[in-house]
């Protein structure tokens, strides 16, 4: 993945259409009742990369996982799970803040084993989607701010902290428009997210970590 960055030229205009698509798919996702809209943003996310790097670029950000990922993996997984708490149970009995409900927090609750599975693909694909969200901009966003002359390991970590808070306003709606919640929990879950994907080279790692993070939150549900 992190080879897109020092691609010599990027059609500009191919650039701008990718991260529309990805907008729009967004769009799609939160306001329209189309049954297979969890699967619009990881559609978008590849037909960006297609359109950007052609059939290369796919297989690039989506490059096979190495030696060492999974050890990334579980690093991000259980940063994420520390830090979330952490911050959620300081919010809470420090400072007595009322978190809002994800609605899909009970996806699991009377699950069928065929109901199950479906919602599990359901957050599979959605999940998928939301790290392209994040890391297909991203990437463009990087090898910017390289041929401006800027510093890898400084772009990742402006790049990062830009995709942090747009991660956080992609869950508005989600949370109700809690803005504490959505910046102080869910934009600061993306670091972690963040740095699997560029210390594994793929977004297969922070995809990996999302959804084991956010499976295993959900199944939390059914013991509560």
């Amino acid at each position: 993945m992190n080879s897109l960055f020092n691609k010599k030229t990027i059609n500009v205009w191919r650039a701008i259409f990718s991260i529309l698509l990805i907008i729009i798919a967004y769009l799609g996702l939160v306001f329209s009742e189309i049954l297979i809209s969890f699967t619009f943003l990881a559609i978008a996310g590849l037909v960006g990369l297609y359109v950007t790097y052609g059939l290369d670029g796919i297989k690039l950000a989506f490059s096979p996982l190495q030696k060492g990922a999974t050890k990334i993996i579980l690093i991000s997984y259980v940063w994420n799970i520390l830090q979330s708490f952490a911050i959620a149970l300081s919010l809470k009995y420090i400072f007595h803040y009322q978190f809002a409900t994800n609605a899909a927090s009970g996806i699991f609750e009377h699950n069928t084993p065929v109901q199950f599975t479906l919602n599990f693909v359901i957050i599979v694909f959605s999940l998928i989607g939301e790290e392209c969200l994040v890391l297909v901009p991203s990437i463009l966003g990087i090898y910017y701010l390289k041929r401006k002359g800027i510093n890898e390991k400084w772009a990742m970590i402006l790049i990062t902290l830009i995709g942090a808070f747009i991660f956080g306003l992609a869950h508005y709606f989600t949370y109700q428009g809690n803005l504490i919640q959505i910046f102080a929990v869910i934009a600061l879950a993306r670091l972690p997210f963040n740095w699997a994907a560029f210390k594994a080279n793929s977004i297969w790692a922070s995809a990996i970590a999302h959804i084991l993070f956010d499976v295993s939150t959900f199944l939390l549900t059914l013991l509560s």
